[in-house]
């Protein structure tokens, strides 16, 4: 029985996991701009930024050595000591 539940356990986190991208494309299809605080090199983030890059959407992320894959591949920087700006972006 053990074996069952750790199976349903498993079931469980994977239908999670599809639901919670499901769910961040979504919303990131009904937004008009995206806005990523960091997205490592490589990682699950990053694939989902260059996903939304190609619907022409911008996004948006910090200004830092951290985020310079985000802003190489076509995110726009937004600098920390302007973040008042932002309001500004979102109109």
């Amino acid at each position: 029985m053990v074996n069952i539940e750790r199976k349903l356990w498993m079931l469980c986190e994977i239908l999670t996991f599809k639901a919670s991208s499901y769910s961040k494309l979504f919303f990131a299809a009904l937004s008009a701009v995206v806005f990523v605080v960091h997205a490592g090199p490589d990682s699950k983030t990053e694939s989902f930024c260059k996903g939304i890059l190609t619907w022409q959407k911008p996004i948006y992320t910090f200004e830092s050595d951290y985020n310079k894959n985000l802003i190489k591949m076509g995110a726009r920087p937004v600098n920390t000591d302007n973040v008042s700006e932002w309001g500004m972006i979102l109109g």
